[in-house]
Formats: C-alpha cells, sequence, structure tokens
C-alpha cells in the first residue's frame, strides 16, 4: 500500500479487508505489548473490562500487566487516524492489531477476521505435521498483500510514459496504477 509515515491513509473497503499500518513504532511492538511467543502472527487489543492489552497466536492467548499504557498512548491515536476500534473507546473491541513479526508489518483487522486467519494459520500447521507454533510460511492473505508507495509510483510513470507523456494527467494515472496493482494482487491470489 504506501511507505511508512505516508500522509494517505488506507482505509478499508469490506469487512474482510485488511488495513496497512504505516507508523514503524506500531509495527515493531509486540514485545512492548507483552507477547513472547513464537508465532509470526499475532493479534492485540484493549479488553476495557478488565483494563488490559489481550494477545493472542494460532496456538494461544494472554496479556501483559501494564501494556495497557503503551498500547493507549501508542496504538489508540494511531487507531483513531485510521477509524478502527481497538478497545480504546471504553467498549469492547471491534478490531485488533495484527503484527507480522517476520516481516515487521502490522495490519487494522476486524476482529473476527483476524481470528479467523490465525485459526487458519492453526490449520496449515496441523496439515502440513509441523511441530514448530512459528507459522513462518504462512501465507499471507491476499487482502493483507501491499501495495507500496514506490510499485504505485513506478507503474503510474509507467503508465504516463506509455500515454506520451501527457500534462495535467497525474493523478489519473496514479489511480489508473494503484486500481491496476490491486487487480494483479487480488487475480494472483
Amino acid at each position: 500500500m504506501m511507505e511508512p509515515w505516508s500522509t494517505q491513509t488506507t482505509q478499508p473497503q469490506s469487512a474482510s479487508e485488511f488495513v496497512t499500518v504505516m507508523e514503524k513504532a506500531v509495527r515493531c511492538m509486540d514485545e512492548m505489548l507483552g507477547y513472547r511467543g513464537p508465532d509470526r502472527f499475532v493479534l492485540f487489543y484493549y479488553e476495557p473490562r478488565g483494563e488490559e492489552v489481550l494477545w493472542r497466536d494460532s496456538a494461544s492467548y494472554g496479556f501483559a500487566t501494564g501494556a495497557w499504557s503503551t498500547f493507549l498512548s501508542e496504538v489508540g491515536p494511531v487507531a483513531e487516524h485510521y477509524n478502527v476500534d481497538v478497545g480504546c473507546n471504553g467498549i469492547p473491541a471491534r478490531d485488533v492489531l495484527l503484527i507480522d513479526r517476520r516481516d515487521r508489518r502490522a495490519y487494522f483487522a476486524e476482529r473476527h477476521e483476524a481470528i479467523q486467519f490465525l485459526a487458519a494459520i492453526a490449520g496449515e500447521q496441523t496439515r502440513g505435521g509441523s511441530s514448530t507454533q512459528s507459522n513462518s510460511n504462512s501465507t499471507v492473505p491476499r487482502a493483507m498483500v501491499e501495495i507500496t508507495h514506490d510499485a504505485i509510483t513506478q507503474l503510474a510513470h509507467a503508465i504516463w510514459e506509455r500515454k506520451g507523456r501527457p500534462q495535467g494527467q497525474e493523478m489519473q494515472d496514479w489511480l489508473e496504477a494503484e486500481a491496476e496493482l490491486k487487480t494483479s494482487t487480488t487475480t494472483r491470489a
């Protein structure tokens, strides 16, 4: 989707779409939020009734005492920026923060979609006979494939050149490139 600290915000187009989180601080805070397990993917959300941040991976779940302060001060504002509800508003979370620990990427997703994703990973491990919980070879679902700012820029430039370098169509070329990348990502999965 885009580079860190981009000014553009990616909003979900459907309930099953994961939203890429650009802020580096959020992408690298799994241990700060209390997760010490081996899984590649782990989700987090704030549970206001217990005033704790809960984590969940493909095999287990838990919480870390005191992680709520970090979650509310670091994740809360980012979630608000992306217009998602990770529980910071005092009611149980509708959305979660899902961190890909191997690739250091983070996503906001609807809670039930992220839990289904983790269940699918656990199913892959069971079918594959893997004795490890690392799920390091798990396939990222198509909704989580990142379309970078650089990829859009390069394709938009190629489109512009293909059209004979017309002036004043930058936005049209950009949107065409973005749509083409999204389509190719969907058809590859």
